[in-house]
């Protein structure tokens, strides 16, 4: 195997260095006729930026692992991308749908300095559309921009970049349940920063990160739905009071706090026969917006001290707990008065 170097011999000339391919992973810079040749990546700048990409992907996998929570799983993952990637921004938006079709910021880490405030970018195909990010948004796919302030669709951010020395950038697309929510972003400090191997892994690790973000959303919705289903059970869906089935269980728990006290006891069952005469003549709607004000009447009538439950249709059961004489017999006086 041999190895071509171009060379720069003359301006506007050029040649090619044709040697055997060298055993290290290090190539030098020479020089024909004084003249140095232009700056390329040497085999080990191509391995060493690999490398560093695999460093980012195995470390964001460590934080995949530990963290269940959706914005301190992107906030990790950018981190890692400036401080394990060494690169110069990373940052994930999300995207809205509003009329702008403008981008949330919603993590970032690295060198920022009010860049992601300002940017105002859109995924909408517009004037502001045409950065890696905008781009991977609206289409889904990978986006590079090797040379940022040599790309004049870029020309809105040319000085952002050149204050902050963005050169180069990548943006991925976030896949949640099959649709685009969103991008992450990373900058380099030169460029055509990325090379294919390189851009293999991170395109890897934002398939990861996806996943994290639909794993974290999936379990956020189970317990959501386990949480409802319990309070569906326990709980009476017009009031929001403990019902039939969750009396029987604080009755229990206040019968053996105040047997170990050796306190007294009350329960007071309020009917409120009415209701029905009220659901007949004036319809079930203004009945329930009377057992609604009931129940919060009660709640503030009982206080801290009694335990306010809906024991069905229009039937309330009040247990005391503290000072259960004295505390019922006050509070059937406000009832009835």
């Amino acid at each position: 195997d041999t190895l071509i170097i171009p060379m720069l011999r003359q301006p506007k000339q050029s040649c090619y260095l044709e040697c055997p391919k060298p055993p290290l992973f290090l190539l030098c810079i020479l020089s024909v006729s004084g003249v140095p040749m232009q700056q390329s990546y040497t085999i080990e700048d191509e391995l060493n930026r690999a490398n560093r990409a695999l460093q980012l992907l195995s470390a964001s996998n460590r934080t995949l692992l530990r963290v269940s929570d959706e914005s301190a799983l992107l906030y990790d993952v950018c981190r890692i991308t400036t401080e394990i990637g060494g690169y110069s921004l990373g940052w994930i938006g999300y995207k809205r749908s509003d009329a702008a079709k403008s981008i949330r910021p919603v993590a970032y880490s690295g060198y920022e300095e009010g860049f992601l405030s300002s940017a105002e970018m859109s995924w909408a195909d517009c004037d502001r559309g045409h950065s890696a990010m905008s781009t991977a948004i609206r289409t889904g796919t990978t986006q590079l921009r090797l040379d940022i302030l040599n790309d004049p669709q870029l020309a809105h951010w040319h000085q952002d970049a050149r204050q902050r020395n963005y050169r180069s950038a990548i943006a991925l697309p976030l896949l949640v349940n099959g649709e685009t929510i969103g991008a992450i972003a990373i900058y380099a400090p030169e460029p055509n920063a990325f090379n294919l191997q390189e851009i293999k892994l991170l395109e890897e690790l934002a398939s990861d990160l996806s996943f994290g973000i639909e794993t974290i959303r999936l379990r956020a919705a189970h317990e959501q739905a386990n949480a409802r289903i319990h309070r569906l059970a326990f709980f009476d869906s017009l009031t929001g009071l403990p019902n039939r089935n969750h009396l029987s269980d604080l009755l229990a728990d206040s019968l053996s706090v105040a047997k170990e006290h050796n306190n007294q006891l009350a329960l007071m069952l309020l009917d409120l026969d009415y209701i029905r005469e009220i659901n007949e003549t004036y319809g079930h709607e203004t009945g329930d917006r009377i057992l609604v004000q009931v129940a919060q009447k009660l709640l503030e009538l009982a206080g801290d001290s009694c335990i306010v439950t809906r024991f069905g249709g229009d039937d309330f059961v009040v247990v005391c707990n503290q000072n259960a004489p004295t505390k019922a017999s006050n509070l059937a006086t406000h009832i009835l008065t």
